[in-house]
């Protein structure tokens, strides 16, 4: 019994998976595409929660959490870059530890909604030092 095997990379006759149904198949009936429209187009009407949807009280639960895991969350990207850094031989070690804080920061800030929450938290410093200004 011999079994050929293509070692062309071109060819790949496995299935794959599909993001899109046959909506004309043949084997459906009209049931089953009925369910399967409905579904396809509850899910992409389905709208997503955006910043601008937030309530105050969820805006201020968020920053509060945003605050709470700021040590953890900012020392374990700290701790990647310093892996990545370490590596390379360095002159200047003070700016190098600069660079590694400053790197790690934007990155802790652009992941997910922190920007938005770093900002807020940055708003309600700047009015508190407006009323400790004024008096």
């Amino acid at each position: 019994m011999d079994i050929e095997y293509n070692t062309e990379e071109g060819s790949n006759e496995r299935p794959q998976i599909s993001n899109e149904i046959d909506r004309h198949s043949k084997h459906l009936t009209n049931h089953e595409l009925d369910t399967i429209n409905k579904i396809y187009f509850d899910e992409k009407n389905k709208r997503k929660k955006n910043l601008s949807d937030l309530t105050i009280n969820e805006m201020i639960q968020n920053t509060i959490k945003f605050i709470i895991n700021f040590n953890n969350d900012f020392n374990q990207i700290l701790y990647e870059y310093e892996l990545e850094f370490h590596n390379e031989e360095n002159e200047d070690h003070k700016l190098s530890q600069f660079k590694i804080y400053l790197y790690s920061l934007v990155k802790y800030i652009s992941i997910k909604d922190n920007l938005f929450y770093f900002g807020f938290l940055l708003i309600i410093l700047s009015i508190i030092l407006y009323f400790f200004n004024i008096t």
